[in-house]
């Protein structure tokens, strides 16, 4: 297997983040977050997006919760699934609900934030929008967090690797971090950054490498 990816996005991340934590070695390559593709890059993803795990069989999967799932089912130790009916809904749910969390945090971030203001023309009604509906999304996620020890139970899942790579993502690059009332969210994430198999300094990938092979 080899994976097409960088240490950028939170797609990227989000991938780089669950092979560290699984333990899994494979071959990496290291693409540019933006620009033109190869034709050859676009056979294996047409829409051109980062991260894709190409299989030894020449099939690729794209987006990067797809990634993270199969990574799951092929390599099923250390487990970050839930067997049990209920607490598998609440993985889908949680999943689900960051997912949406990102998208309207991403208009906001494009049309509210200062970082972006100089390189496009925002639109406050956009970033009004927006911005209650990220908000709300993540309190719906501390809802069903609760006292968890981890998002869905007490041990990781792929929500929690879905949130804690936006979360980094959105404090690297913007300077947001979680909400202050959601004191449970910030107990999980203290929790779940001292898990072995980390990355220091909030990278979900070996830092380290990229930069040689930049």
């Amino acid at each position: 297997m080899r994976l097409y990816s960088n240490t950028f996005g939170p797609g990227p991340r989000r991938v780089g983040l669950f092979l560290s934590m699984k333990g899994i070695e494979i071959e990496k390559i290291l693409m540019p977050a933006y620009g033109e593709r190869s034709a050859e890059f676009l056979e294996k993803n047409p829409g051109g997006k980062i991260p894709v795990l190409e299989l030894d069989s020449g099939e690729c999967i794209f987006e990067s919760q797809a990634i993270i799932q199969y990574l799951e089912g092929a390599f099923p130790e250390p487990s970050f699934s839930y067997n049990d009916e209920q607490t598998a809904q609440k993985v889908d749910t949680l999943s689900h609900l960051i997912n949406e969390f990102f998208h309207y945090f991403y208009v906001t971030a494009l049309h509210g934030s200062p970082v972006v203001a100089q390189f496009l023309d925002q639109d406050p009604k956009a970033d009004k929008i927006s911005r209650p509906m990220a908000l709300a999304r993540m309190e719906q996620i501390a809802e069903i967090a609760g006292d968890n020890f981890f998002l869905a139970g007490d041990r990781p899942s792929i929500p929690d690797f879905m949130l804690y790579a936006h979360v980094e993502y959105i404090r690297m690059r913007f300077g947001i971090f979680l909400p202050a009332h959601l004191v449970n969210l910030h107990k999980w994430y203290e929790r779940f950054q001292e898990l072995p198999g980390m990355y220091p300094n909030g990278w979900q990938d070996d830092e380290e490498f990229w930069e040689e092979q930049a």
